[in-house]
């Protein structure tokens, strides 16, 4: 699952997913379904804007202004799981993110703090929040489920 969440201003962003398996030797098929695109090698991704399909590899070029998010989640399809939506993405970001904080206060820790592994990892818990990608770079593509049933999505 990653989540982008825009605090200031205006940015345009690009995503791509493009998932192979055998090394990189195989392009997938893609079929739209409802809600997301499923690779036929056994992933679907959902998102909360649309996508497009070309050459085995999903993406959305879109814009994120002040306080909006955008989510996107690629699960495999032959876990038996509940399938995942977007709009899952917030409490299940909010229980990660709890999940690795307890587990990180159990840390006995008492070396330097300056540059020591628990400031770091304290850390990556506060930027996990907000990692995401800019228009430019790639990452992978796909389409939303609103884009393949014709409903559109606010």
């Amino acid at each position: 699952m990653r989540r982008v969440l825009n605090v200031r201003g205006t940015v345009e962003m690009r995503v791509e997913v493009a998932p192979r398996s055998d090394y990189g030797r195989v392009v997938p098929t893609v079929e739209v379904v409802a809600g997301g695109v499923r690779f036929v090698d056994g992933c679907e991704l959902d998102a909360t804007v649309d996508l497009t399909v070309a050459d085995g590899t999903a993406s959305a070029e879109f814009t994120v202004s002040d306080g909006e998010s955008v989510t996107f989640v690629l699960e495999t399809t032959d876990t038996g799981a509940d399938d995942l939506t977007p709009e899952d993405g917030a409490g299940l970001l909010d229980a990660t993110m709890a999940f690795w904080r307890r587990w990180l206060a159990q840390s006995t820790y008492t070396g330097p703090t300056s540059s020591s592994w628990t400031s770091t990892a304290r850390s990556s818990t506060r930027s996990t929040r907000s990692t995401s990608t800019a228009r430019g770079s790639t990452a992978p593509r796909a389409r939303s489920r609103s884009a393949r049933s014709g409903t559109s999505r606010p």
